[in-house]
Parts: structure tokens; C-alpha cells; sequence
């Protein structure tokens, strides 16, 4: 009897809660299983809106990712390092700007960059003209010439000779020796490319040069 007694006061407790917050539903006017409902759209759209704003930042860090490795790819190439080439990327699509002095700079950094892993697309905005010395990432002439030294010392077919590029009276100018006018002229090409503006060539050309150790 009392066990009887006691369900039925459960019974009715749990029939006064319902009719409570199915009276306070319809004084608010929102049902309560409207008011599930609604908060189950909300939960939704604003997991949706989450979701998309992930994606949005994923595809924005793997744009800037795209954007170093690009920047990276053209400082390490020395044909084309000096110049200051201006990278912007889309949706994997990378758009080049700024300048060059030639048409075969600028076909050889389009050709660095299309290399680049995850770039869709290069987009070739590069004029071609006369490069000033704001330009060219404002470099000193004895940063040129860092430069210059550093592509001769790393070339296999000229290590080990004596060739020095260094500043006088406000120009560049490469000196030393070589053993053939082939070396001589590649010298001079890879100074010039690594600076980025004229270097004079002041190399000897002597069957039989020395050669320094490195």
C-alpha cells in the first residue's frame, strides 16, 4: 500500500513539472519543443558558420605557406635572386609583379616558380625594363658584390681560381684569372646575374692559372 501510495505522488510530481513548463512555454509563446527545435537550428548554423570560417583560415595558411616557398624558391635561384619580384597568392594561385631587365628573366622566374609544390597557377604581371637601385631591393654595391663572390665561389667550373669581385670608385669590378676565355666570360656572366647590375670585367686570360685551395 505505501508502495502504491508513493508511485502515484511520483506520478503526479512529474505531471505538475510538465504542466508547469507547458504553461510557461505558453505564457513566453514558444512551445517547448518549438524552442528545442529552435535551438537545434541554431546549434547547427552556428556549427556550419565554424566550419566554413576553418576552411577559410585554412586555405588563407596554406596561401601564405605557398607564398614562402615561392620567395624561397626565387632568393635561391641566382639567376634570377637579385631581382625584386613582387609575390601575391590566391587560392594556390600565384601572381608575379615587379621588374626585370629581360624577357629571359622574367621566362625563367615564371619557369622557378610553376616548380613550386601546390601552386595551381602563375599569373605573370612582371614588366620588362631598366632596374634603378631602389628597384633592386636596394642593395649596397658591396652587397652586390657579397653576392657576385658568392655565385663565383659556389660555381664547380670556376672553383679554385683566384677571381675577386670587389668596389672601386663607386662600380663593380671583377678581377683574377682564368685559364681559357670561356671561364673568363662565364665569370662574368655569373657576376653580373648575381648582382644584379653591370660588373666590369677585368679578368686575365693565362693558360695555366693557379689555382688557390678552398
Amino acid at each position: 500500500m505505501f508502495r502504491r501510495l508513493f508511485g502515484l505522488i511520483v506520478v503526479v510530481a512529474l505531471v505538475l513539472v510538465v504542466v508547469h513548463y507547458w504553461k510557461r512555454g505558453a505564457l513566453t509563446g514558444t512551445p517547448v519543443r518549438g524552442a528545442a527545435r529552435d535551438i537545434g537550428q541554431e546549434a547547427r548554423e552556428l556549427g556550419a558558420d565554424a566550419k566554413d570560417k576553418l576552411v577559410e583560415v585554412g586555405q588563407d595558411l596554406r596561401d601564405v605557406k605557398i607564398t614562402g616557398a615561392v620567395k624561397t624558391a626565387i632568393s635561391l635561384n641566382r639567376s634570377v635572386s637579385h631581382y625584386p619580384v613582387k609575390v601575391n597568392t590566391t587560392d594556390r594561385v600565384v601572381t608575379l609583379g615587379g621588374r626585370v631587365d629581360r624577357p629571359d628573366a622574367r621566362a625563367r622566374v615564371v619557369a622557378v616558380v610553376a616548380q613550386v609544390p601546390d601552386v595551381a597557377r602563375v599569373v605573370d604581371q612582371i614588366e620588362i625594363g631598366p632596374l634603378d637601385q631602389t628597384e633592386a631591393a636596394g642593395r649596397s654595391l658591396e652587397e652586390r658584390a657579397i653576392a657576385a663572390q658568392n655565385a663565383l665561389d659556389a660555381n664547380p667550373n670556376l672553383r679554385g681560381l683566384a677571381l675577386r669581385v670587389r668596389v672601386e670608385a663607386g662600380r663593380l669590378v671583377l678581377s683574377g684569372q682564368t685559364s681559357t676565355a670561356a671561364e673568363r666570360d662565364l665569370a662574368g656572366v655569373l657576376a653580373r646575374e648575381a648582382a644584379g647590375a653591370a660588373v666590369e670585367n677585368g679578368v686575365a686570360v693565362r693558360p695555366g692559372a693557379p689555382v688557390t685551395t678552398q
